[in-house]
Protein backbone atom coordinates (compact mmCIF):
# COMPACT_ATOMS: atom_id res chain seq x y z
CA UNK A 1 0.00 0.00 0.00
CA UNK A 2 1.25 3.40 -0.89
CA UNK A 3 2.60 5.33 2.13
CA UNK A 4 0.50 8.37 1.37
CA UNK A 5 -2.67 6.28 1.17
CA UNK A 6 -1.77 4.56 4.44
CA UNK A 7 -1.34 7.90 6.22
CA UNK A 8 -4.86 8.87 5.11
CA UNK A 9 -6.50 5.61 6.17
CA UNK A 10 -5.00 5.43 9.70
CA UNK A 11 -6.68 8.60 11.04
CA UNK A 12 -10.01 7.47 9.60
CA UNK A 13 -9.69 4.08 11.30
CA UNK A 14 -8.82 5.79 14.57
CA UNK A 15 -11.90 7.98 14.40
CA UNK A 16 -14.06 4.97 13.60
CA UNK A 17 -12.70 3.07 16.61
CA UNK A 18 -13.32 6.04 18.90
CA UNK A 19 -16.89 6.28 17.66
CA UNK A 20 -17.48 2.60 18.21
CA UNK A 21 -15.97 2.87 21.68
CA UNK A 22 -18.29 5.74 22.52
CA UNK A 23 -21.31 3.78 21.41
CA UNK A 24 -20.21 0.87 23.55
CA UNK A 25 -20.11 3.02 26.73
CA UNK A 26 -23.25 3.11 28.91
CA UNK A 27 -25.28 6.33 28.54
CA UNK A 28 -24.58 9.06 31.04
CA UNK A 29 -27.23 9.24 33.74
CA UNK A 30 -29.76 11.95 32.97
CA UNK A 31 -31.05 14.12 35.78
CA UNK A 32 -34.42 13.29 37.25
CA UNK A 33 -37.45 14.76 35.55
CA UNK A 34 -37.68 18.51 35.88
CA UNK A 35 -40.35 20.55 34.16
CA UNK A 36 -38.69 22.08 31.16
CA UNK A 37 -35.23 23.04 32.39
CA UNK A 38 -32.42 22.44 34.85
CA UNK A 39 -31.68 24.81 37.73
CA UNK A 40 -27.95 24.92 38.59
CA UNK A 41 -28.25 27.38 41.51
CA UNK A 42 -30.96 26.55 44.05
CA UNK A 43 -31.98 28.23 47.30
CA UNK A 44 -33.94 26.26 49.92
CA UNK A 45 -36.12 28.24 52.34
CA UNK A 46 -37.48 25.98 55.10
CA UNK A 47 -40.29 26.83 57.49
CA UNK A 48 -42.32 24.79 59.92
CA UNK A 49 -45.12 25.25 62.41
CA UNK A 50 -48.08 27.61 62.38
CA UNK A 51 -48.03 30.47 59.91
CA UNK A 52 -48.26 33.92 61.51
CA UNK A 53 -46.99 37.44 60.99
CA UNK A 54 -43.47 36.46 62.02
CA UNK A 55 -43.51 33.63 59.46
CA UNK A 56 -44.64 36.08 56.80
CA UNK A 57 -41.92 38.63 57.56
CA UNK A 58 -39.29 35.89 57.75
CA UNK A 59 -40.26 34.21 54.47
CA UNK A 60 -40.57 37.49 52.58
CA UNK A 61 -37.15 38.55 53.86
CA UNK A 62 -35.63 35.26 52.76
CA UNK A 63 -37.35 35.36 49.37
CA UNK A 64 -35.80 38.79 48.79
CA UNK A 65 -32.41 37.41 49.88
CA UNK A 66 -32.81 34.50 47.43
CA UNK A 67 -33.54 36.98 44.64
CA UNK A 68 -30.37 38.91 45.43
CA UNK A 69 -28.35 35.68 45.37
CA UNK A 70 -29.15 35.13 41.68
CA UNK A 71 -30.80 31.74 42.25
CA UNK A 72 -32.25 29.86 39.28
CA UNK A 73 -34.81 28.12 41.49
CA UNK A 74 -36.23 28.64 44.95
CA UNK A 75 -37.57 25.76 47.06
CA UNK A 76 -40.03 26.47 49.89
CA UNK A 77 -39.74 23.51 52.24
CA UNK A 78 -43.10 23.25 54.06
CA UNK A 79 -44.01 21.46 57.27
CA UNK A 80 -47.07 23.35 58.49
CA UNK A 81 -50.62 22.73 59.75
CA UNK A 82 -51.75 26.18 58.58
CA UNK A 83 -52.01 29.58 60.20
CA UNK A 84 -53.17 33.14 59.74
CA UNK A 85 -54.96 34.22 56.59
CA UNK A 86 -53.25 37.61 56.25
CA UNK A 87 -49.80 36.06 56.63
CA UNK A 88 -50.61 33.32 54.09
CA UNK A 89 -51.77 35.85 51.48
CA UNK A 90 -48.67 38.00 52.02
CA UNK A 91 -46.46 34.97 51.39
CA UNK A 92 -48.34 33.83 48.29
CA UNK A 93 -48.18 37.37 46.89
CA UNK A 94 -44.40 37.44 47.38
CA UNK A 95 -44.07 34.06 45.65
CA UNK A 96 -46.11 35.18 42.65
CA UNK A 97 -44.16 38.43 42.31
CA UNK A 98 -40.68 36.98 42.74
CA UNK A 99 -38.13 37.49 39.97
CA UNK A 100 -36.88 33.92 40.39
CA UNK A 101 -38.13 31.97 37.39
CA UNK A 102 -38.81 28.66 39.12
CA UNK A 103 -40.47 28.20 42.51
CA UNK A 104 -40.90 24.74 44.01
CA UNK A 105 -42.91 23.74 47.06
CA UNK A 106 -41.38 20.76 48.89
CA UNK A 107 -44.09 19.28 51.13
CA UNK A 108 -42.03 17.58 53.83
CA UNK A 109 -43.96 16.10 55.49
CA UNK A 110 -47.23 18.10 55.51
CA UNK A 111 -48.86 21.16 54.04
CA UNK A 112 -52.35 21.66 55.40
CA UNK A 113 -54.59 24.70 55.20
CA UNK A 114 -52.40 27.78 54.70
CA UNK A 115 -49.44 25.51 53.96
CA UNK A 116 -51.37 24.01 51.03
CA UNK A 117 -52.29 27.48 49.76
CA UNK A 118 -48.60 28.47 49.80
CA UNK A 119 -47.64 25.26 47.99
CA UNK A 120 -50.19 25.87 45.23
CA UNK A 121 -48.74 29.36 44.69
CA UNK A 122 -45.43 27.78 43.62
CA UNK A 123 -44.78 26.73 40.02
CA UNK A 124 -44.21 23.13 41.02
CA UNK A 125 -44.92 20.82 43.97
CA UNK A 126 -42.84 17.85 45.13
CA UNK A 127 -43.72 15.76 48.17
CA UNK A 128 -41.87 13.53 50.60
CA UNK A 129 -42.88 9.92 51.07
CA UNK A 130 -45.68 9.69 53.63
CA UNK A 131 -46.48 13.37 53.16
CA UNK A 132 -49.97 14.88 53.12
CA UNK A 133 -51.57 17.93 51.60
CA UNK A 134 -54.88 19.85 51.45
CA UNK A 135 -57.86 20.70 53.70
CA UNK A 136 -57.72 24.48 53.47
CA UNK A 137 -61.27 25.42 54.47
CA UNK A 138 -61.66 28.47 56.75
CA UNK A 139 -62.37 27.88 60.42
CA UNK A 140 -62.20 30.02 63.53
CA UNK A 141 -59.61 29.29 66.20
CA UNK A 142 -60.54 30.68 69.61
CA UNK A 143 -57.70 31.00 72.12
CA UNK A 144 -58.48 29.95 75.67
CA UNK A 145 -56.69 29.44 78.97
CA UNK A 146 -56.54 25.69 78.38
CA UNK A 147 -55.50 25.95 74.71
CA UNK A 148 -57.01 26.75 71.32
CA UNK A 149 -60.47 25.52 70.34
CA UNK A 150 -62.13 25.34 66.91
CA UNK A 151 -65.40 27.30 66.77
CA UNK A 152 -67.84 26.74 63.85
CA UNK A 153 -68.29 29.65 61.45
CA UNK A 154 -71.67 31.17 60.80
CA UNK A 155 -72.99 31.23 57.25
CA UNK A 156 -72.16 34.92 56.90
CA UNK A 157 -68.62 34.45 58.17
CA UNK A 158 -68.01 31.50 55.85
CA UNK A 159 -69.34 33.39 52.83
CA UNK A 160 -67.20 36.41 53.73
CA UNK A 161 -63.97 34.45 53.88
CA UNK A 162 -64.69 31.95 51.07
CA UNK A 163 -64.58 34.44 48.19
CA UNK A 164 -60.96 35.59 48.66
CA UNK A 165 -59.86 32.02 49.36
CA UNK A 166 -61.45 30.74 46.17
CA UNK A 167 -59.90 33.59 44.21
CA UNK A 168 -56.48 32.83 45.68
CA UNK A 169 -56.54 29.07 45.22
CA UNK A 170 -58.14 29.10 41.75
CA UNK A 171 -55.79 31.86 40.60
CA UNK A 172 -52.80 29.76 41.72
CA UNK A 173 -54.22 26.66 40.00
CA UNK A 174 -54.64 28.51 36.70
CA UNK A 175 -51.21 30.07 36.96
CA UNK A 176 -49.40 26.80 37.66
CA UNK A 177 -51.38 24.32 35.58
CA UNK A 178 -53.45 22.58 38.26
CA UNK A 179 -57.11 21.67 37.83
CA UNK A 180 -59.13 24.48 39.39
CA UNK A 181 -62.11 22.29 40.30
CA UNK A 182 -59.86 19.94 42.23
CA UNK A 183 -58.37 22.96 44.01
CA UNK A 184 -61.84 24.16 45.04
CA UNK A 185 -62.42 20.89 46.87
CA UNK A 186 -59.73 21.89 49.36
CA UNK A 187 -61.69 24.90 50.60
CA UNK A 188 -65.36 23.90 50.32
CA UNK A 189 -67.55 20.82 50.63
CA UNK A 190 -69.81 19.48 47.88
CA UNK A 191 -67.14 19.12 45.19
CA UNK A 192 -67.93 15.79 43.48
CA UNK A 193 -65.47 14.87 40.73
CA UNK A 194 -64.54 12.19 38.22
CA UNK A 195 -61.18 11.98 36.46
CA UNK A 196 -61.15 11.56 32.67
CA UNK A 197 -58.37 11.45 30.08
CA UNK A 198 -58.13 12.17 26.37
CA UNK A 199 -56.29 9.13 24.94
CA UNK A 200 -55.08 11.09 21.92
CA UNK A 201 -53.56 14.03 23.73
CA UNK A 202 -52.98 12.57 27.20
CA UNK A 203 -54.81 15.53 28.72
CA UNK A 204 -56.55 14.86 32.02
CA UNK A 205 -59.56 16.67 33.42
CA UNK A 206 -61.60 16.57 36.62
CA UNK A 207 -65.30 16.83 35.72
CA UNK A 208 -68.54 17.23 37.70
CA UNK A 209 -71.93 15.56 37.15
CA UNK A 210 -73.06 18.01 34.48
CA UNK A 211 -69.88 17.52 32.48
CA UNK A 212 -70.09 13.75 32.92
CA UNK A 213 -73.56 13.81 31.31
CA UNK A 214 -72.06 15.64 28.32
CA UNK A 215 -69.26 13.12 27.79
CA UNK A 216 -70.89 9.82 28.72
CA UNK A 217 -74.22 8.02 28.61
CA UNK A 218 -75.84 6.63 31.75
CA UNK A 219 -75.23 7.36 35.41
CA UNK A 220 -71.70 8.01 36.69
CA UNK A 221 -70.11 5.46 39.05
CA UNK A 222 -70.41 6.50 42.69
CA UNK A 223 -68.66 3.74 44.59
CA UNK A 224 -65.22 3.76 46.18
CA UNK A 225 -64.11 7.37 45.68
CA UNK A 226 -60.40 7.97 46.02
CA UNK A 227 -60.80 10.85 48.51
CA UNK A 228 -62.98 9.86 51.48
CA UNK A 229 -63.56 12.17 54.42
CA UNK A 230 -64.43 11.58 58.09
CA UNK A 231 -68.06 11.03 59.15
CA UNK A 232 -68.55 14.54 60.50
CA UNK A 233 -67.76 16.01 57.09
CA UNK A 234 -70.23 13.63 55.47
CA UNK A 235 -73.04 15.10 57.54
CA UNK A 236 -72.16 18.60 56.38
CA UNK A 237 -72.17 17.60 52.72
CA UNK A 238 -75.02 15.08 52.72
CA UNK A 239 -77.43 17.37 50.87
CA UNK A 240 -75.11 18.20 47.98
CA UNK A 241 -76.92 16.11 45.30
CA UNK A 242 -80.29 17.75 45.92
CA UNK A 243 -78.93 21.26 45.34
CA UNK A 244 -78.42 22.78 41.88
CA UNK A 245 -74.84 23.54 40.96
CA UNK A 246 -74.13 27.24 40.72
CA UNK A 247 -73.15 28.21 37.20
CA UNK A 248 -71.70 31.24 35.53
CA UNK A 249 -74.26 33.55 33.94
CA UNK A 250 -74.44 33.92 30.18
CA UNK A 251 -71.75 36.18 28.81
CA UNK A 252 -69.35 35.42 31.70
CA UNK A 253 -65.76 36.56 31.19
CA UNK A 254 -63.02 33.98 30.60
CA UNK A 255 -61.53 34.90 33.97
CA UNK A 256 -64.73 34.24 35.95
CA UNK A 257 -64.80 31.50 38.55
CA UNK A 258 -66.23 28.17 37.41
CA UNK A 259 -67.90 26.84 40.60
CA UNK A 260 -67.38 23.18 41.45
CA UNK A 261 -69.82 22.90 44.36
CA UNK A 262 -73.50 23.75 44.97
CA UNK A 263 -72.39 25.35 48.23
CA UNK A 264 -70.65 28.13 46.29
CA UNK A 265 -73.37 30.76 45.92
CA UNK A 266 -73.75 33.09 42.90
CA UNK A 267 -72.69 36.00 45.12
CA UNK A 268 -69.51 34.17 46.10
CA UNK A 269 -68.87 33.38 42.43
CA UNK A 270 -69.28 37.05 41.55
CA UNK A 271 -67.00 38.29 44.34
CA UNK A 272 -64.30 35.72 43.59
CA UNK A 273 -64.49 36.43 39.86
CA UNK A 274 -63.71 40.10 40.43
CA UNK A 275 -60.39 39.13 42.03
CA UNK A 276 -59.37 36.67 39.28
CA UNK A 277 -57.20 37.96 36.44
CA UNK A 278 -56.06 34.76 34.70
CA UNK A 279 -58.44 33.03 32.27
CA UNK A 280 -59.54 29.47 32.96
CA UNK A 281 -57.50 26.74 31.27
CA UNK A 282 -60.35 24.24 31.32
CA UNK A 283 -61.83 23.24 27.94
CA UNK A 284 -65.51 23.98 27.38
CA UNK A 285 -67.07 20.54 26.86
CA UNK A 286 -69.81 20.07 24.28
CA UNK A 287 -71.69 17.16 22.73
CA UNK A 288 -68.96 16.96 20.07
CA UNK A 289 -66.56 15.76 22.80
CA UNK A 290 -68.59 12.62 23.52
CA UNK A 291 -66.48 9.55 22.87
CA UNK A 292 -63.24 11.55 22.96
CA UNK A 293 -62.59 11.02 26.69
CA UNK A 294 -61.98 7.92 28.78
CA UNK A 295 -63.19 7.61 32.39
CA UNK A 296 -60.33 6.82 34.76
CA UNK A 297 -61.80 6.91 38.26
CA UNK A 298 -64.29 8.37 40.72
CA UNK A 299 -62.21 10.89 42.64
CA UNK A 300 -64.44 12.45 45.32
CA UNK A 301 -68.04 12.25 46.49
CA UNK A 302 -68.12 15.80 47.87
CA UNK A 303 -68.60 14.79 51.50
CA UNK A 304 -65.15 15.88 52.65
CA UNK A 305 -62.51 18.51 52.14
CA UNK A 306 -59.80 17.13 49.93
CA UNK A 307 -56.79 15.77 51.79
CA UNK A 308 -54.27 13.97 49.61
CA UNK A 309 -51.47 11.55 50.41
CA UNK A 310 -48.18 11.49 48.57
CA UNK A 311 -49.54 8.72 46.33
CA UNK A 312 -52.67 10.77 45.57
CA UNK A 313 -50.55 13.81 44.75
CA UNK A 314 -48.46 11.88 42.25
CA UNK A 315 -51.25 9.85 40.64
CA UNK A 316 -53.48 12.91 40.26
CA UNK A 317 -50.48 14.83 38.88
CA UNK A 318 -50.53 17.61 41.44
CA UNK A 319 -46.98 16.76 42.53
CA UNK A 320 -44.26 16.15 39.95
CA UNK A 321 -42.03 13.86 42.02
CA UNK A 322 -41.52 12.13 45.35
CA UNK A 323 -38.51 13.72 47.06
CA UNK A 324 -37.32 12.46 50.44
CA UNK A 325 -33.84 13.95 50.84
CA UNK A 326 -31.89 17.00 49.80
CA UNK A 327 -29.79 14.87 47.49
CA UNK A 328 -32.93 13.68 45.73
CA UNK A 329 -34.15 17.26 45.52
CA UNK A 330 -30.82 18.33 44.05
CA UNK A 331 -31.04 15.58 41.43
CA UNK A 332 -34.66 16.41 40.60
CA UNK A 333 -33.82 20.05 39.95
CA UNK A 334 -30.53 19.34 38.19
CA UNK A 335 -28.87 21.55 40.78
CA UNK A 336 -25.13 22.10 41.10
CA UNK A 337 -25.08 24.61 43.95
CA UNK A 338 -27.59 24.49 46.81
CA UNK A 339 -27.76 26.90 49.73
CA UNK A 340 -30.21 27.10 52.61
CA UNK A 341 -31.50 30.39 54.01
CA UNK A 342 -32.62 29.70 57.58
CA UNK A 343 -34.61 31.99 59.90
CA UNK A 344 -32.56 34.73 61.58
CA UNK A 345 -31.79 34.63 65.29
CA UNK A 346 -33.96 37.64 66.01
CA UNK A 347 -36.92 35.93 64.37
CA UNK A 348 -36.47 33.06 66.82
CA UNK A 349 -36.30 35.54 69.74
CA UNK A 350 -39.39 37.35 68.48
CA UNK A 351 -41.33 34.09 68.24
CA UNK A 352 -40.27 33.10 71.76
CA UNK A 353 -41.38 36.43 73.19
CA UNK A 354 -44.70 36.20 71.31
CA UNK A 355 -45.77 33.27 73.49
CA UNK A 356 -48.94 34.36 75.26
CA UNK A 357 -47.78 33.18 78.68
CA UNK A 358 -44.43 34.93 78.38
CA UNK A 359 -46.17 38.12 77.26
CA UNK A 360 -48.58 37.79 80.17
CA UNK A 361 -45.72 37.46 82.65
CA UNK A 362 -44.03 40.50 81.11
CA UNK A 363 -47.22 42.55 81.56
CA UNK A 364 -47.36 41.53 85.22
CA UNK A 365 -43.67 42.43 85.63
CA UNK A 366 -44.24 45.90 84.10
CA UNK A 367 -47.17 46.69 86.40
CA UNK A 368 -45.51 45.28 89.50
CA UNK A 369 -42.18 47.02 88.89
CA UNK A 370 -43.78 50.42 88.24
CA UNK A 371 -46.09 50.12 91.25
CA UNK A 372 -43.25 49.28 93.63
CA UNK A 373 -41.09 52.07 92.24
CA UNK A 374 -43.86 54.65 92.62
CA UNK A 375 -44.66 53.75 96.22
CA UNK A 376 -40.95 53.52 97.12
CA UNK A 377 -39.22 56.10 94.88
CA UNK A 378 -35.50 55.76 94.44
CA UNK A 379 -35.22 51.97 94.67
CA UNK A 380 -34.23 51.86 90.95
CA UNK A 381 -34.36 48.05 90.79
CA UNK A 382 -38.16 47.76 90.33
CA UNK A 383 -38.16 50.46 87.65
CA UNK A 384 -35.28 48.74 85.85
CA UNK A 385 -37.13 45.42 85.92
CA UNK A 386 -40.27 47.11 84.58
CA UNK A 387 -38.25 48.72 81.80
CA UNK A 388 -36.70 45.42 80.75
CA UNK A 389 -40.10 43.72 80.80
CA UNK A 390 -41.52 46.54 78.67
CA UNK A 391 -38.72 46.09 76.14
CA UNK A 392 -39.43 42.36 76.04
CA UNK A 393 -43.11 43.08 75.49
CA UNK A 394 -42.54 45.40 72.54
CA UNK A 395 -39.38 43.79 71.16
CA UNK A 396 -40.98 41.10 68.93
CA UNK A 397 -42.95 43.63 66.89
CA UNK A 398 -39.99 46.03 66.79
CA UNK A 399 -37.61 43.30 65.61
CA UNK A 400 -39.99 42.16 62.88
CA UNK A 401 -41.02 45.65 61.80
CA UNK A 402 -44.60 45.07 62.96
CA UNK A 403 -44.80 47.54 65.81
CA UNK A 404 -47.17 50.49 65.66
CA UNK A 405 -46.20 53.75 67.25
CA UNK A 406 -49.33 53.95 69.40
CA UNK A 407 -48.51 51.05 71.74
CA UNK A 408 -45.16 52.33 73.10
CA UNK A 409 -46.52 55.90 72.98
CA UNK A 410 -49.49 54.95 75.17
CA UNK A 411 -47.29 53.06 77.62
CA UNK A 412 -44.57 55.71 77.93
CA UNK A 413 -47.15 58.51 77.98
CA UNK A 414 -49.11 56.75 80.70
CA UNK A 415 -46.03 56.35 82.88
CA UNK A 416 -45.12 60.00 82.37
CA UNK A 417 -48.60 61.18 83.41
CA UNK A 418 -48.54 59.00 86.50
CA UNK A 419 -45.15 60.52 87.36
CA UNK A 420 -46.58 64.02 86.90
CA UNK A 421 -49.44 63.12 89.23
CA UNK A 422 -47.15 61.77 91.94
CA UNK A 423 -44.29 64.27 91.87
CA UNK A 424 -45.45 67.49 90.20
CA UNK A 425 -49.22 67.73 90.72
CA UNK A 426 -50.00 65.51 93.71
CA UNK A 427 -53.62 65.32 94.75
CA UNK A 428 -55.15 66.60 91.46
CA UNK A 429 -55.97 63.13 90.14
CA UNK A 430 -56.63 63.99 86.47
CA UNK A 431 -53.12 63.27 85.18
CA UNK A 432 -52.90 60.10 87.24
CA UNK A 433 -56.24 58.73 86.03
CA UNK A 434 -55.48 59.45 82.35
CA UNK A 435 -51.98 58.03 82.73
CA UNK A 436 -53.25 54.85 84.35
CA UNK A 437 -55.83 54.31 81.60
CA UNK A 438 -53.23 55.00 78.91
CA UNK A 439 -50.75 52.58 80.49
CA UNK A 440 -53.32 49.79 80.84
CA UNK A 441 -54.60 50.29 77.29
CA UNK A 442 -51.07 50.23 75.89
CA UNK A 443 -50.25 47.01 77.74
CA UNK A 444 -53.43 45.33 76.50
CA UNK A 445 -52.82 46.41 72.89
CA UNK A 446 -49.21 45.21 73.13
CA UNK A 447 -50.59 41.76 73.90
CA UNK A 448 -52.77 41.66 70.79
CA UNK A 449 -50.85 40.08 67.87
CA UNK A 450 -49.95 42.45 65.08
CA UNK A 451 -51.06 39.92 62.46
CA UNK A 452 -54.17 39.78 60.33
CA UNK A 453 -57.06 37.29 60.42
CA UNK A 454 -56.23 33.66 61.03
CA UNK A 455 -56.05 30.80 58.56
CA UNK A 456 -57.44 28.49 59.78
CA UNK A 457 -59.65 30.93 61.55
CA UNK A 458 -60.99 34.42 61.52
CA UNK A 459 -60.03 37.45 63.60
CA UNK A 460 -58.11 36.79 66.80
CA UNK A 461 -58.22 40.36 68.02
CA UNK A 462 -61.08 39.78 70.46
CA UNK A 463 -59.39 36.80 72.08
CA UNK A 464 -56.11 38.72 72.19
CA UNK A 465 -57.83 41.59 73.97
CA UNK A 466 -59.35 39.20 76.50
CA UNK A 467 -55.96 37.65 77.19
CA UNK A 468 -54.42 41.09 77.58
CA UNK A 469 -57.16 42.30 79.89
CA UNK A 470 -56.86 39.14 81.95
CA UNK A 471 -53.14 39.55 82.46
CA UNK A 472 -53.51 43.27 83.24
CA UNK A 473 -56.04 42.46 85.96
CA UNK A 474 -53.73 39.78 87.34
CA UNK A 475 -50.85 42.24 87.21
CA UNK A 476 -52.77 44.93 89.13
CA UNK A 477 -53.91 42.44 91.73
CA UNK A 478 -50.39 41.06 92.14
CA UNK A 479 -48.89 44.54 92.33
CA UNK A 480 -51.38 45.64 95.00
CA UNK A 481 -50.74 42.53 97.07
CA UNK A 482 -46.96 42.74 96.80
CA UNK A 483 -47.01 46.50 97.37
CA UNK A 484 -49.03 46.13 100.57
CA UNK A 485 -46.71 43.40 101.83
CA UNK A 486 -43.62 45.47 101.01
CA UNK A 487 -45.01 48.56 102.73
CA UNK A 488 -45.33 46.55 105.91
CA UNK A 489 -42.10 44.57 105.67
CA UNK A 490 -39.75 46.57 103.45
CA UNK A 491 -37.00 46.88 106.02
CA UNK A 492 -36.92 43.15 106.72
CA UNK A 493 -36.73 41.96 103.10
CA UNK A 494 -33.36 40.25 102.37
CA UNK A 495 -32.26 42.35 99.38
CA UNK A 496 -34.63 45.29 99.08
CA UNK A 497 -34.22 46.15 102.75
CA UNK A 498 -30.64 47.21 102.03
CA UNK A 499 -31.92 49.78 99.54
CA UNK A 500 -33.98 51.63 102.17
CA UNK A 501 -32.39 54.50 104.04
CA UNK A 502 -32.41 53.65 107.73
CA UNK A 503 -32.62 55.96 110.78
CA UNK A 504 -29.27 57.07 112.21
CA UNK A 505 -28.39 57.79 115.84
CA UNK A 506 -28.37 61.43 116.80
CA UNK A 507 -24.60 61.58 117.13
CA UNK A 508 -23.91 60.35 113.54
CA UNK A 509 -23.11 62.75 110.75
CA UNK A 510 -25.42 63.06 107.79
CA UNK A 511 -23.85 64.00 104.44
CA UNK A 512 -20.66 64.87 106.31
CA UNK A 513 -22.28 67.61 108.41
CA UNK A 514 -22.01 67.11 112.19
CA UNK A 515 -24.90 68.04 114.37
CA UNK A 516 -27.66 66.86 112.04
CA UNK A 517 -28.83 63.69 113.74
CA UNK A 518 -31.83 61.41 113.57
CA UNK A 519 -34.01 60.08 116.32
CA UNK A 520 -35.86 56.77 116.00
CA UNK A 521 -39.02 57.13 113.95
CA UNK A 522 -42.25 56.75 115.82
CA UNK A 523 -44.98 54.41 114.66
CA UNK A 524 -47.58 55.96 112.38
CA UNK A 525 -47.16 59.26 110.52
CA UNK A 526 -45.40 61.66 112.98
CA UNK A 527 -46.10 64.89 111.12
CA UNK A 528 -49.01 67.07 110.10
CA UNK A 529 -49.62 69.40 107.17
CA UNK A 530 -47.72 72.68 107.52
CA UNK A 531 -45.14 71.34 110.00
CA UNK A 532 -41.59 72.47 109.28
CA UNK A 533 -38.40 70.50 109.55
CA UNK A 534 -35.03 69.97 107.87
CA UNK A 535 -33.85 67.60 105.18
CA UNK A 536 -31.39 65.07 106.56
CA UNK A 537 -30.48 63.66 103.13
CA UNK A 538 -30.75 64.99 99.59
CA UNK A 539 -34.29 64.59 98.29
CA UNK A 540 -34.05 63.24 94.68
CA UNK A 541 -37.06 63.43 95.08
CA UNK A 542 -37.28 61.02 98.03
CA UNK A 543 -35.18 60.89 101.17
CA UNK A 544 -35.23 61.63 104.92
CA UNK A 545 -36.31 64.70 106.84
CA UNK A 546 -36.44 65.49 110.57
CA UNK A 547 -39.47 67.04 112.26
CA UNK A 548 -39.18 67.85 115.99
CA UNK A 549 -36.69 65.04 116.54
CA UNK A 550 -38.55 62.49 114.39
CA UNK A 551 -37.07 61.07 111.15
CA UNK A 552 -39.62 60.62 108.37
CA UNK A 553 -39.48 59.28 104.78
CA UNK A 554 -40.52 62.17 102.53
CA UNK A 555 -40.88 63.07 98.85
CA UNK A 556 -40.02 66.50 97.47
CA UNK A 557 -42.77 68.30 95.55
CA UNK A 558 -40.32 70.33 93.49
CA UNK A 559 -36.67 70.20 92.42
CA UNK A 560 -34.00 68.30 94.31
CA UNK A 561 -33.53 69.43 97.91
CA UNK A 562 -30.05 69.49 99.44
CA UNK A 563 -29.38 68.06 102.89
CA UNK A 564 -29.77 70.71 105.60
CA UNK A 565 -32.38 72.78 103.75
CA UNK A 566 -35.57 73.64 105.66
CA UNK A 567 -38.72 71.93 104.38
CA UNK A 568 -42.45 72.17 105.09
CA UNK A 569 -45.04 69.35 104.99
CA UNK A 570 -47.30 69.93 102.00
CA UNK A 571 -49.35 66.72 101.94
CA UNK A 572 -49.75 63.77 104.31
CA UNK A 573 -51.02 60.48 102.85
CA UNK A 574 -51.07 56.93 104.09
CA UNK A 575 -48.10 55.84 101.97
CA UNK A 576 -46.08 59.06 101.71
CA UNK A 577 -45.33 62.55 103.03
CA UNK A 578 -44.84 65.31 100.45
CA UNK A 579 -42.69 68.31 101.40
CA UNK A 580 -41.61 71.60 99.82
CA UNK A 581 -38.63 73.85 100.40
CA UNK A 582 -39.23 76.70 102.86
CA UNK A 583 -38.28 79.85 100.97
Amino acid sequence: MHARTFRRIVPLLALALLALGGLAQPPAPSPARAPGRLSPNVVIIPFEGEIDAITSVSLRRRIAEAERSGADAMVIQIDSPGGELGAVLEITSALKKTSIGRTVAWVNPMAYSGGAIIALACNEIVIAGGGSFGDAAPIRVQAGWMGNAIVPLTGTERAKILSPLLAEIVGSARRNGHDEKLAQGMVTLGVELWLVENPKTGERLFIDRAEFAILFDGQPPTSHPRLVGPPEDAKAGASRKSEPLATNPDGAAPTDLIPASPQITPQTVSEASMALTSPSLRPILTAADKGQWKLLEYVADGTSLFTLSDADMLELRIATARVNTRDELKQHLGAVNVITIAPAWYEWVARLLQNQWIRGLLIIAVILGLFVEFIHPGLILPASAAGLAMVGLLLPDMLMGLAGWWEPAMIVGGIALIGVEMFLMPGVGVAGAIGLLSLMAGLVLAFVPASAPTFPGMERSSSGLLWGLGFVVIGITTAATVGYYMSKNMRTLPVLGRLVLRDRPRDEDVEGEPGIGAAPAASGVPVVKGQEGVALTPLRPSGKAEFDGRVVDVVSDGPMVQAGQPVRVLLVEQMRVVVEVVS
